[in-house]
């Protein structure tokens, strides 16, 4: 007998949800779940089941068979959109209007003709809640969308909407990746299109440092009057480094205070990269240490410093073409019209905010002053007066959400929520030449793009471009949580998120007491994610208010999802075991352990216990009940001025501060008094370590009372995993 084709009562959901829909067309009801779909599909009295969309587009593969005996089957293949957190963030801007703000949204199903059906209910400032539907990819109506991030096109396929060519292969390990994390290379002609990232767009660049992925130190050579930028990729272990210093070649260095992100010195480190400004050509030495992945070392493009994704190199100098990319067919064809509009959400990681664009819409004239220049979006005006913003938000990586709209008689943008901005002076946009791709010094990741074939009225545009964060975890606290600092790693967050896949939210604050972070907590409303709270440190004497506000955050919470972390101590005497401020902190961890049971993570102790006990200054923190001294955040990284022998007490430093030292030989000093930078007492061999001679230029650090290391953030890290893999979240 002829088996038709099948179908389902819906083909869209929300993505991590549950899913259902009755299944059409059956002719023998024999019927199952092929594997080579998404996973977590079955089949279950005539319905199609999932228990979270695990894509933003799952496709599930169904089989029926003919009935009897025999080999007779048909297959059919059934994509299922499923709306993401950021898209429902959307909907939920939509619902309350531009003149309000969402406190909370809370997803509900039910179930209706055997298909279970989404809604949102929506909360706003003033407690009014609205329900609106959980509109199915694409959103409001748009005719096409690039979902270069998850892979989702509307209104035709990537080919017949975009071009694209490169001459050449292409990375997309950048500054900002993971430490250890697992680049792809994109070959000849091949987009760089990264999951959750996006498509990569950059300009040409070359490696000048040699034998990149083994490297060694070198001399490089230099012009004269340009910009060069260096940077590494770690490993997981984070304990590679690269040094410039000046051979025959004079150049500065770049301040800490900069508008680029540089870090403000000569060192290279796992995410902080440097800058120099050639005074006079030569060459210039980059000296590595510990056992970093890559180097890079590149000159600028367009007069702006800053770090392009990774370029391999041999015993020759690597390069890498620029991408290009241009709207096709499919994508003219949606800016046609007499009206329409178009939203971009974009980061950059290169450039300045208003220097150049990722995405362009131009009649055919080249880009003029007084157009409009964003993170990611401008329209060519033929020097006409042009609306004008500033993005407000425009920090370097930061994703942006960006909308212009028009008609026969004004043009109007706005910028992560902001106002509108409105101008009647504007010709007609045409499809002469509409492109994608970097102008001028601007380049860095386009996740999405959003045609809509009418201008949408303002109240639209506000919300669809406010920047709502979209995390699958938000980690509250103070400068504990929100530090990734000197000398380089990542925070608690990014630790966890990649650790975990998950979005992860970093919701510190430096000098934030538990009640700063209770009210920033329930302004955020973030209820419905994952959350972990660590809250108290700033405040920890006043124990039952610490208590008061982490109950108050976690009252909020709707859900089982979240962890109370614990108060930590510092490494001072007056909170070492034994005194009442010690005293303190373990009544109020044990409060909080007794109220939150299964969910509360002693991060402090598992950290104590972690001491290595064949360290010395860590059986001194063991004994003291301290974070040990490898946990804990370098203050000072420095070398030496001279020679020492081993008995010299006084000597000069590159930077010093008082207490322990360690030089990286393995030999602790005890800096009693010092002048400046020169060591004027000190105690050699400190805790029974030897006391050696050490010569010009060898490192030494010293470490802080309070904040954690790279090494400290990532065990936290990793114990929050490990405490979600246990609770089976």
């Amino acid at each position: 007998m002829a088996l038709g084709a099948l179908s389902l009562s819906v083909t869209s959901g929300v993505q991590g949800r549950p899913f259902q829909a009755k299944i059409n067309g059956l002719t023998t009801g024999k019927v199952e779940v092929l594997n080579d779909g998404a996973p977590g599909f079955s089949t279950v009295n005539g319905n199609v089941m999932s228990s979270g969309l695990p894509y933003p587009v799952s496709t599930v593969v169904l089989r029926e068979y003919e009935p009897g005996v025999g080999d007779g089957y048909r297959d059919t293949r059934i994509d299922i959109q499923a709306t993401t957190q950021a898209e429902l963030d959307i909907i939920a801007a939509n619902a309350v209007g531009s003149d309000r703000s969402v406190r909370r949204a809370r997803l509900a199903g039910d179930i209706s003709g055997g298909a279970l059906i989404w809604s949102l209910l929506v909360e706003d400032d003033l407690g009014a809640t609205r329900s609106a539907d959980v509109t199915p990819f694409p959103l409001l109506g748009a005719s096409v969308v690039t979902d270069f991030a998850n892979d989702r096109y509307a209104g035709g396929s990537f080919a017949s909407l975009i071009t694209f060519s490169r001459t050449g292969p292409k990375t997309d390990l950048t500054v900002d990746n993971a430490p250890g994390y697992a680049f792809r290379t994109f070959e000849d002609g091949v987009p760089a299109i990264s999951p959750g990232r996006g498509a990569l767009m950059e300009h040409s660049a070359t490696n000048l440092f040699l034998n990149s992925g083994a490297p060694v130190t070198q001399a490089v050579t230099v012009a004269a009057a340009t910009w060069y930028t260096l940077w590494i990729a770690d490993r997981a272990e984070l304990d590679g480094s690269a040094t410039i210093s000046e051979g025959t070649a004079t150049f500065a260095v770049v301040p800490a205070d900069n508008t680029w992100g540089a870090v403000g010195g000569r060192t290279a480190l796992h995410g902080k990269w440097v800058a120099i400004w050639t005074n006079t050509a030569g060459t210039v030495n980059i000296t590595v240490a510990g056992s970093p992945r890559a180097v890079q070392f590149e000159a600028a493009a367009f007069g702006i410093p800053g770090p392009t994704s990774y370029v391999p190199s041999t015993g020759s100098a690597g390069v890498r073409n620029a991408d290009n990319f241009s709207t096709a067919a499919g994508f003219l064809a949606a800016l046609a019209g007499a009206s329409g509009t178009m939203v971009v959400r974009s980061r950059y990681s290169y450039g300045t905010p208003n220097n150049g664009a990722l995405v362009r819409i131009q009649s055919g004239a080249p880009l003029q002053r007084g157009q409009t220049f964003t993170q990611g979006l401008s329209h060519n005006n033929q020097g006409g007066n042009e609306a004008t913003y500033s993005l407000g938000e425009g920090n370097r990586l930061s994703s942006t959400l960006e909308a212009v709209s028009w008609s026969a008689t004004d043009r109007r943008v706005v910028a992560n929520g902001g106002s509108v901005k409105v101008s009647t002076k504007l010709q007609q946009i045409t499809t002469t030449a509409a492109r994608l791709g970097f102008s001028n010094a601007w380049q860095g990741w386009i996740e999405r793009i959003d045609v809509i074939p009418a201008q949408i009225a303002d109240t639209q545009m506000r919300p669809f471009t406010t920047k709502r964060p979209a995390p699958d975890i938000a980690v509250y606290g103070d400068s504990l949580v929100s530090r990734a600092s000197f000398p380089g790693g990542r925070s608690i967050p990014q630790h966890l998120a990649a650790l975990t896949g998950k979005r992860v939210l970093n919701c510190g604050a430096e000098n934030d007491q538990s009640t700063a972070i209770r009210t920033r907590f329930l302004n955020d409303a973030l209820f419905d994610r994952e959350i972990a709270i660590m809250a108290g440190r700033n405040n920890y004497s006043q124990g039952a208010t610490v208590q008061a506000d982490i109950a108050a955050m976690v009252a909020a919470i709707p859900h089982d999802r979240y962890l109370v972390l614990s108060v930590a101590n510092i490494n001072t005497a007056t909170e070492f075991v034994g005194t009442a401020n010690y005293d303190a902190i373990v009544a109020l961890n044990a409060a909080l352990a007794a109220t939150y049971g299964a969910r509360f993570l002693n991060v402090w102790q598992a950290m104590i216990d972690a001491y290595d006990p064949a360290e010395p200054m860590e059986v001194q923190d063991f004994a003291n009940k301290v974070v040990p001294w490898r946990f804990r955040q370098i203050s000072r990284a420095g070398t030496l001025v001279s020679d020492i022998n081993n008995s010299a007490t006084t000597f000069a430093c590159s930077e010093i501060g008082g207490g322990p030292m360690k030089f990286a030989s393995g030999e602790y000093v005890n800096v009693l008094t010092r002048t400046t930078n020169v060591i004027n007492t000190s105690e050699r061999g400190y805790l029974g370590t030897t006391a050696a001679a050490h010569t010009k230029d060898e490192r030494y650090e010293q470490r802080e009372t309070t904040h954690y290391s790279d090494a400290g953030r990532i065990f936290i890290a990793q114990q929050i995993a490990a405490k979600r893999a246990t609770l089976g979240w």
